[in-house]
């Protein structure tokens, strides 16, 4: 047997199947008879999933990526792209907020940022011949405010010495002298600049008030572009919380996306059955309101932890399903498994040693030493009695340990009224299905 289930060749095995015989058969000898006919007979054919060990929990379906989304600026919404349950393709868009005064803020910045370049360039290089001599210009004109205000100046100081202005008088005059000293050095500084280019400090300063304004610029562009929001993922809409023409702030779900290609369910295991990973077989799940479909699954995480009250550890399967039909963007498929659906979740696995295989009750025979039962050679239709040691009911039938392998014809109904070497037919020829009845009948034990 698949497994390495020893072959039990024992003196009490031998033993046992004498007696069986015996007791069916009779004793003595007796005048030679013709050739018993073929008894018809019910078969089932020991396969790989009677072999395995079954534990069966409930769940519900969720998406396996579901998210709910929001922009990440605030703003007033412009247009709304979805309705719930319409399918949308990755980058797709959902929803938009009124972008004007993202792109007057990119404007500005950019704006700023030519500014602050050009003075970098003049800071760097200097000015060019033109911009010198208008430069120089404005020196020789500052010049020339400078030298009437200090004449100014001068005169009402001596004026007021003798008593004919005023203090205020005297004040405006000394005020207009600074501003046009301030004005002649500025022009001067300027002219310097242009001339030979400005301190190593003034150029780094700039160069910092680039930088700044390139980051500022780079966070508005951001900012313009989360005024719409894309989907992450190929999915439905599932909610929306979202009108047109409603402010929204940043950071507030207002739409929910899942991918319905990729479904979980998650269902609580107690504490034994967490060795099972190791010898995992299969996991099928059952889907009710589907006419009870049944998917191959595949476990995706365990949890270290038990549920809180639940004393159970948290395992997520995922479904694997097949590509879906090419279907209008709002439609669903009728056959398609939808988050929140109930679920049955099988998970077989390869028993431990000595576990063994499940079959029918209607197959043991018992006898003196115990039970055996009636396996068919399917080249010759004789069958021979194996030894069986009855380990326990199953929810398919009874577990029995024995000398039985995958592919074994074993007699399911007649098997009281064999002998051994008796050749038996089918009660039909219909194929046999694995794990089940290959005949429809027969005689009765």
């Amino acid at each position: 047997m698949t497994g390495g289930w020893p072959r039990r060749r024992t003196a009490g095995y031998a033993a046992g199947v004498l007696i069986l015989a015996l007791v069916l058969t009779g004793c003595g000898e007796g005048p030679s008879e013709a050739p018993a006919p073929e008894r018809p007979v019910k078969l089932v054919t020991v396969s790989e999933r009677d072999t395995l060990i079954e534990r069966r929990f409930s769940g519900r379906t969720q998406a396996a990526e579901r998210a709910w989304l929001a922009f990440r600026v605030g703003g007033v919404v412009e247009s709304v792209a979805v309705e719930r349950g319409e399918r949308v393709d990755e980058g797709d868009l959902l929803a938009r907020l009124d972008p004007r005064d993202f792109e007057r803020r990119v404007r500005e910045l950019e704006g700023g940022l030519l500014e602050a370049r050009a003075e970098q360039l003049m800071l760097e290089r200097g000015a060019r011949e033109e911009e010198r001599r208008q430069l120089e210009a404005r020196l020789e004109a500052a010049g020339a405010r400078e030298e009437q205000a200090e004449s100014e100046y001068r005169r009402v100081a001596r004026m007021r010495d003798d008593g004919h202005v005023s203090q205020s008088e005297y004040d405006r005059a000394r005020r207009a002298l600074r501003e046009a000293a301030a004005d002649r050095r500025s022009a001067q500084e300027a002219l310097t600049i242009a001339r030979a280019g400005g301190r190593e400090e003034e150029r780094e300063a700039a160069r910092g008030r680039i930088r700044r304004i390139e980051a500022q610029l780079e966070q508005a562009r951001d900012a313009l572009e989360d005024s719409e929001l894309r989907a992450p993922f190929t999915g439905y809409v599932a909610e929306r919380d979202l009108e047109p023409h409603e402010p929204v702030q940043a950071h507030h779900p207002v739409v929910l996306f899942e991918d319905l290609e990729s479904i979980e369910i998650e269902v609580g295991i107690p504490e034994g059955l967490l060795a099972w990973r190791d010898r995992l077989e299969a996991v099928e799940v059952r889907i009710p309101a589907l006419d009870d479909a049944r998917f191959s699954a595949s476990i995706r995480s365990v949890g270290v932890d038990v549920l809180p009250g639940r004393q159970t550890y948290p395992v997520k399967v995922r479904l694997e399903t097949p590509d879906p039909l090419t279907l209008p963007a709002t439609a669903l498929d009728p056959d398609r498994v939808l988050p929140g659906m109930t679920a049955e979740v099988a998970f077989r696995a390869r028993p431990e040693p000595g576990v063994g295989v499940v079959l029918p009750p209607s197959a043991l025979v018992e006898h003196a030493e115990g039970y055996a039962v009636w396996v068919r050679d399917p080249e010759d239709g004789r069958v021979a009695p194996r030894q069986v040691e009855v380990l326990g009911a199953d929810g398919r039938g009874v577990r029995v340990q024995g000398d039985l392998e995958p592919g074994d014809e074993v007699v399911s109904a007649g098997a009281g009224r064999l002998r051994e070497g008796q050749r038996t037919r089918r009660f039909n020829d219909e194929a046999p299905a694995s794990g089940r009845d290959t005949g429809a009948g027969g005689n009765r034990p």
